[in-house]
């Protein structure tokens, strides 16, 4: 049996999907705030529940993207992480098919990273 998504889930789902989206990001800013505000209102979730969902979405993306960078640059420390490994691993086998001129909207401390991939990419003929 499978859960419904409360109210407020739904709700940081299309929250979520309004910045990450390709045909969402292409809507005015005003466009998007104003259909989150139909939604949060239709949807019953409160305005501090909006506020409260907005700092932890960026909360929630800092800390993964810092994890994910962490674990990228100490794969000495987490080389007996499985999970790890088994990331590297499909990233190895798709390199050639990632576009990483996609990914130029990244923070400062992930261009770094994204650069080294890139410099990897070109000494390897990938």
């Amino acid at each position: 049996m499978s859960m419904k998504f409360t109210p407020k889930e739904q709700f940081i789902v299309a929250s979520v999907r309004m910045i990450t989206d390709e045909r969402a990001k292409k809507l005015p800013r005003e466009t998007r705030t104003a259909m989150l505000e139909y939604l949060r209102s239709k949807l019953g979730v409160t305005k501090e529940e909006w506020h409260e969902c907005a700092i932890n979405i960026d909360q929630t993306m800092r800390q993964i993207s810092d994890m994910m960078e962490d674990d990228y640059r100490n794969q000495d420390r987490t080389a007996s992480d499985a999970d790890l490994a088994q990331l590297n691993q499909q990233v190895r086998e798709d390199i050639s098919d990632i576009d990483l001129e996609d990914y130029q909207s990244m923070d400062p401390e992930g261009k770094t990273m994204l650069d080294d991939i890139k410099n990897l990419k070109k000494r390897f003929g990938f």
